[in-house]
């Protein structure tokens, strides 16, 4: 079988993807990491009414002069209406106090020298200056978030902003995990010789977590046919979607591959990627199922290239790829006969997005997912040489 590129594999994937019917009404503060259901238009101005963006002393611009003093005939604290403003006169006001009838503008509290409840004014902005007008940050009417969306702390913050107490969202993803190896245990028992501890587990759950979707850890199946045969059909019974990591390559003790086989279909094997080639998407009595490879920057690289897309899609968001963007490369490099998926750290400097790699990029590394904020990417035969434009995608 030839290896599939890798745009044609995540095509492939978001053709497959069948976006979740259901939806249910919650509290915003049970809203973070969901996918709204609804457009949420707002039904008020925000703010609501003039305010001070400083502290300082409100005042009509056309009856104020810069060098001459005027009573101060009011103090106006946030969350107090003050008394429309006396002709020549200032009101001393507060960041987020409401603007008194008939002024305009706010002079800073730096600019003014107070004394005795009489201000001078040493130095006059202009007109409108330091106030926040009704309605500059959202209007009644304007969408504040679309179906479909992530709603994100920022995006539930503003839903809060404009008076909403819930939102419908969409019913979360239950996704099924289970690791397969004879050499696996769990942290907490002795390791064996030739034994090693699950990190994938606590990979892949933490990433599942974090898109707000919920997860059966089924555990760890051995190198055996017959009880990888019926995980997988434990595992269609239980979740949406399953998820294993390891047993999708050729070796002989790799089940995977030919169980799901036996309970369904494959649509999905091998991507000419490194690391991640064995990625596997298959189907087993109706539900998908993304086999990750097993060496744990392997199974990283593939939940964030493929299995992360196909989860925001079946989850109903309308955004699911990653943004490629462009840095500078501070290393040499030169790839195989597959695009490389290297565990880089973008960093700002003298004005440009420099792009770090990682010492040791063996699929096994797994310190190196800890050090990187970025895969970088460099396509099949691409060579890269210091100070070249390089793709890379942020981790987040």
């Amino acid at each position: 079988m030839d290896l599939l590129p890798v745009e044609d594999a995540v095509k492939a994937l978001l053709e497959l993807a069948r976006p979740v019917t259901g939806d249910e009404r919650t509290s915003l503060d049970q809203s973070f990491g969901r996918t709204s259901a609804e457009d949420v238009f707002a039904q008020i101005d925000v703010p609501s009414f003039d305010n001070s963006a400083m502290d300082g002393f409100a005042g009509c611009h056309e009856d104020v002069s810069e060098g001459m003093s005027y009573s101060v005939s009011d103090r106006i604290p946030a969350g107090r209406i003050g008394q429309p403003l006396r002709k020549n006169s200032l009101a001393r006001i507060f960041t987020g106090a409401a603007i008194p009838e008939s002024a305009d503008t706010v002079i800073v509290q730096e600019d003014v020298e107070f004394s005795s409840g009489t201000a001078r004014i040493k130095k006059l902005p202009k007109k409108y200056s330091n106030v926040r007008r009704r309605g500059h940050d959202i209007t009644s009417g304007s969408k504040v978030v679309s179906k479909g969306e992530f709603l994100s702390s920022a995006a539930v913050a503003l839903l809060a902003s404009i008076g909403e107490t819930s939102v419908k969202v969409k019913t979360p993803l239950t996704v099924a995990i289970f690791s397969t190896g004879d050499e696996l245990v769990l942290p907490g028992e002795a390791l064996k010789s030739a034994q090693s501890y699950n990190s994938n587990r606590f990979l892949i759950y933490g990433l599942l977590r974090s898109m707000g979707l919920n997860v059966i850890d089924l555990g760890i199946v051995p190198d055996d046919y017959s009880q990888t045969l019926a995980m997988l059909l434990q595992a269609g019974e239980v979740a949406d979607v399953v998820i294993s990591s390891g047993g999708v390559s050729v070796g002989e003790e790799d089940h995977v591959k030919a169980a799901v086989r036996a309970l369904g279909s494959i649509n999905i094997w091998k991507v000419a990627m490194k690391p991640g080639k064995p990625f596997l998407l298959g189907e087993i009595n109706g539900k998908p199922l993304l086999g990750l490879p097993g060496n744990p920057v392997s199974t990283f690289v593939s939940f964030f290239v493929f299995a992360k897309p196909f989860l925001k899609a079946t989850q109903g968001l309308k955004e699911v790829a990653s943004n490629e963007l462009y840095g500078v490369s501070s290393f040499d490099f030169q790839a195989g006969s597959r695009r490389e998926y290297l565990r880089g750290r973008h960093r700002a400097e003298k004005g440009e997005t420099l792009i770090e790699k990682y010492a040791h990029q063996g699929s096994s590394v797994l310190s190196s997912l800890k050090w990187a904020n970025c895969l970088a990417i460099v396509d099949a035969a691409q060579q890269i040489k210091i100070g070249d434009p390089i793709k890379f995608i942020e981790l987040n």
